[in-house]
């Protein structure tokens, strides 16, 4: 994890491997609860400041930016904002993603581990937003598991998470696993339809923000009007 290859080094190849060897600790923890010989064991081998190093990849760039634009003028003001952009859109990274996935299991399970760890701010903000845990019952133990937010779920509209919530029917666990296999299959295809009107690039335009927006301006008019008609209304014995 903390070695780097030479000049000759496949940076990609590089990244897949420390992703996998990542995705291999998860899985082995996958499951185990409190009290586990695994995550002793594991605690035991891993070097908590190497998985921080990798976390933190990147954190602090933008104040070294901002500080060679400010030395490089206006030239170097508009090569950091393209840079900027650049890492807008590239967002975490897959060893970065992981390894805060595996810290985060790591600190649930001994949480004095936390104390050790010093998270920069911008990293602090992606925890409970890029990367965040679901609570499940697993052999009758209440368990927490970390995983990071797909990119793609960035889509979804809070409209159709509430519509979501509000909706499945919780009578039963077969109602609940029916609801949530129908109202799945709905969501995926409004993101899938939010990310074609990206790439055609009317997102901003149509979406269901702003459907919300325009279903309350319409309800809005509608009782203006009829407070008018009420307000004018006469009448004749």
């Amino acid at each position: 994890m903390r070695s780097k290859g030479g000049e000759d080094a496949d940076e990609d190849a590089e990244d897949d491997l420390k992703k996998c060897g990542l995705e291999i600790f998860e899985a082995l923890l996958e499951g185990q609860s409190k009290g586990s010989g695994i995550y002793e064991r594991i605690l035991s081998v891993i070097h908590l400041d190497v998985l921080q190093v990798m976390a933190c990849a990147g954190a602090g760039k933008e104040e070294e930016d901002d500080d060679d634009d400010e030395e490089g003028g206006e030239g170097g003001a508009e090569e950091g904002e393209e840079d900027d952009k650049e890492e807008e859109d590239e967002g975490l990274g897959d060893v970065q993603t992981e390894a805060l996935v595996l810290m985060q299991m790591l600190c649930d399970y001994k949480p004095e581990l936390k104390a050790i760890i010093d998270y920069p701010p911008e990293i602090k903000e992606l925890l409970g937003k890029d990367v965040v845990s679901v609570e499940v019952v697993w052999n009758g133990e209440l368990q927490r598991r970390f995983f990071p937010i797909p990119e793609m779920c960035h889509d979804l509209a809070g409209a159709s998470k509430d519509n979501f919530v509000e909706g499945v029917d919780r009578d039963s666990q077969e109602t609940k696993l029916q609801g949530l296999m129908t109202e799945s299959q709905v969501l995926h295809i409004e993101i899938a339809h939010q990310q074609t009107l990206k790439d055609i690039g009317i997102a901003k335009l149509f979406s269901r923000q702003n459907q919300e927006k325009a279903t309350w301006i319409g309800f809005s008019f509608a009782c203006l009007i009829n407070f008018m008609l009420v307000w004018g209304f006469h009448y004749e014995g």
